[in-house]
């Protein structure tokens, strides 16, 4: 399965977002509505809910390692080069603030700057 990474961030990392976000999601879920079968899922176990930063991303990168090998090993790279490549950006400055600057304070007839921040 192909899925965009639109951050600067690895895609192995995103890809760990995503599913710790997934499992805090049916946790949650089944510990609101759901008392007596929790615990019968991976999703519902207390211990493993505590340790999901640890354990999603490494399910996440058995089962990328198990459909392309190339791909999977090339992402590791991109993973291991991402901390010296973050080093580069030293100043992140957000468009709103750069339209600020460059334009001063949004009047609110003005439909050009409105466009150009949003």
């Amino acid at each position: 399965m192909l899925q965009l990474n639109l951050t600067d961030y690895p895609y192995l990392i995103v890809q760990g977002w995503i599913r710790c976000i997934a499992w805090a999601a049916h946790y949650n879920y089944y510990s609101k509505n759901m008392s007596g079968s929790q615990s019968k899922t991976i999703y519902g176990n207390p211990l493993l809910f505590r340790m999901r930063y640890v354990i999603a991303p490494i399910l996440m990168m058995y089962k990328s390692l198990q459909e392309d090998r190339g791909l999977f090993f090339k992402r590791c790279i991109e993973l291991l080069a991402w901390p010296f490549r973050k080093k580069r950006f030293k100043e992140y400055i957000s468009l709103r603030t750069l339209i600020s600057r460059e334009y001063g304070t949004l009047q609110a007839g003005d439909i050009r700057q409105l466009r150009m921040g949003r």
